[in-house]
């Protein structure tokens, strides 16, 4: 099978925040499931998220027969509206309000409110119980300064009685007339006064105003007062995609310490013997495990084993190792606690 690399998209951020391998994949790589659980060993990943339109869910099936066991983590929702053709309303400031371009001196103050305002939102990280929530909330707090003094990107802040107490993050293609709402959030305490619709309806008339053609911006399906705002103002809903969590861990895995070898065996031998050293490595607290081949030909040895447990103890992974030193099956086993 010809490889195709292209397939998924390295995250060069969510692979250093979460310390994985991770990468991004749309509906056209699992068009050949096959070829994607491919790219996935040759590439040894350890995490994909897979965005494919609401509807196409049935791939999920074909992803976990093939031993990658995806993890529905949301439903996130676009919608959108033409700029030229909407009525957008003048913003008009809720009493005691104000707004300014964020700066690198709010570095503190931006960090203090993502951390007040999206602490317990639930987002596709936080359905996955092998990533760290804590992890997950700096993601969004470097989100956010990530569109301070940007050229291609805005971050406005309001200020209630001199202090931050909300944020507005945009990003926008001048060519394409393109902008997109990308971060937005009212510090808990001063919810109620309508600055949330203030900063969407400020977002609207600025890139209008500036010739922009469409207005993006996506949340998750369960995040229904956002969208009857956006209802409000005359978006329409564009799109919906289910987000998938792959976590293969086979690059971690992979780097981990030697559990076993099997040198002389042959691959059906040598899987035997993987699944028992595996259980015999992981111990009592075992929970479901399934054990996966790569291959459609048979592999050569000599075969390694590693391995390791990860997510604060909840899944054991053990790879096979064959000749050519890329995984040629693996064994992931969700731990119960002790």
């Amino acid at each position: 099978m010809t490889s195709r690399p292209d397939l998924i998209a390295y995250s060069e951020s969510e692979s250093r925040r979460f310390a994985l391998k991770l990468g991004r994949a749309s509906a056209a790589a699992v068009a050949d499931p096959t070829q994607f659980r491919d790219e996935i060993v040759d590439g040894v990943w350890d995490a994909v998220i897979l965005r494919i339109p609401c509807g196409s869910e049935r791939v999920a099936a074909q992803l976990r027969a093939l031993g990658l066991e995806p993890l529905q983590a949301d439903t996130l929702v676009t919608w959108q509206a033409d700029l030229q053709s909407i009525a957008v309303p003048v913003p008009e400031a809720p009493s005691g309000c104000s707004l300014r371009p964020a700066s690198s001196a709010d570095t503190d103050a931006i960090a203090a409110l993502v951390h007040g305002v999206f602490a317990r939102y639930p987002n596709h990280y936080a359905a996955n119980p092998l990533l760290d929530p804590a992890l997950a909330l700096e993601g969004y707090v470097e989100w956010a300064l990530s569109h301070v003094d940007h050229a291609d990107r805005l971050c406005w802040l309001a200020m209630v009685d001199g202090e931050v107490a909300a944020l507005a993050c945009s990003s926008h293609a001048a060519a394409a007339g393109e902008a997109v709402g990308v971060l937005h959030g009212v510090d808990p305490r001063v919810g109620g006064r309508g600055i949330y619709r203030w900063l969407i309806e400020t977002s609207l008339q600025h890139y209008r105003q500036l010739g922009y053609r469409v207005f993006s911006i996506a949340t998750q399906v369960g995040n229904r007062s956002v969208q009857r705002v956006w209802g409000r103002l005359g978006l329409e809903l564009e799109k919906a995609e289910a987000t998938f969590h792959l976590m293969p861990l086979l690059g971690r895995a992979s780097a981990s310490a030697e559990l076993g070898a099997f040198p002389c065996e042959s691959f059906d031998e040598a899987l035997q013997s993987f699944w028992q050293r595996h259980h015999e490595w992981q111990g009592k607290s075992a929970g479901r495990s399934s054990l996966s081949a790569a291959a459609d030909a048979l592999p050569e040895g000599p075969f390694g084993m590693r391995g390791l447990r990860f997510g604060r103890g909840g899944r054991a992974v053990s790879v096979l190792i064959g000749a050519v030193g890329r995984p040629v099956a693996w064994i992931h086993t969700d731990l119960n606690p002790d």
